[in-house]
């Protein structure tokens, strides 16, 4: 299951996604965007580390973490109102 929301916050937009899935476990969240680091069968690496750099250029940030202690992943993407 996904779960999006999406809040304004004085003069930035604060856009939540988490999942129910397995989580980083005890893996450092910030590896998954690392050039290069996958998780998957046929991944190449690039998806985060790209958005990361498109949230960037667009004054914003992305960040990740464990949405709980169980399970899931928690991404966050805030971005400038104008």
């Amino acid at each position: 299951m996904i779960q999006i929301d999406l809040v304004p916050e004085t003069r930035f937009w604060h856009l939540t996604l988490r999942d129910t899935g397995p989580g980083f476990g005890d893996l450092d969240p910030e590896r998954c965007f690392e050039v290069f680091f996958t998780t998957k069968k046929d991944g190449v690496g690039f998806g985060l580390p790209i958005a990361r750099q498109i949230a960037s250029q667009h004054g914003g940030q992305l960040w990740a973490e464990n949405a709980s202690p169980e399970s899931g992943a928690r991404f966050h993407l805030i971005l400038p109102m104008d």
